[in-house]
């Protein structure tokens, strides 16, 4: 925290305190989101793979799978899915630009 480097102590610590902790909660949440965007994503790749050639085994369908790519890619990925069909789009989008802000401004609060 940037006061720790100063020998002036914030104004507000309690505040502070409970700003740091909603904002980690929030990034908590933004991650999941990314994370379980790529878990769809994957199980729907498994399951194309698994129809494509039965006779695959459990190995080389998951071999065949594409790695895991930013949350960008993967609704782009998942669009274009067979699964992305039935899915609103435009509203993933839209959690991905609030789970950008999140991780990448929610904390800015200028100098303290």
């Amino acid at each position: 925290m940037s006061w720790s480097l100063s020998l002036l102590a914030p104004q507000e610590p309690e505040l502070l305190d409970a700003l740091f902790l909603s904002v980690g909660r929030a990034l908590h949440l933004a991650n999941a989101y990314e994370g379980k965007c790529q878990y769809v994503l994957r199980v729907g790749n498994l399951i194309t793979a698994h129809e494509a050639d039965p006779a695959m085994t459990l190995e080389e369908v998951i071999a065949s799978a594409p790695d895991d790519k930013l949350l960008g890619g993967t609704l782009h990925s998942l669009a274009a899915h067979a699964m992305g069909q039935t899915m609103d789009m435009n509203t993933l989008h839209k959690a991905r630009q609030a789970r950008n802000w999140i991780a990448h401004e929610g904390a800015s609060i200028g100098d303290i």
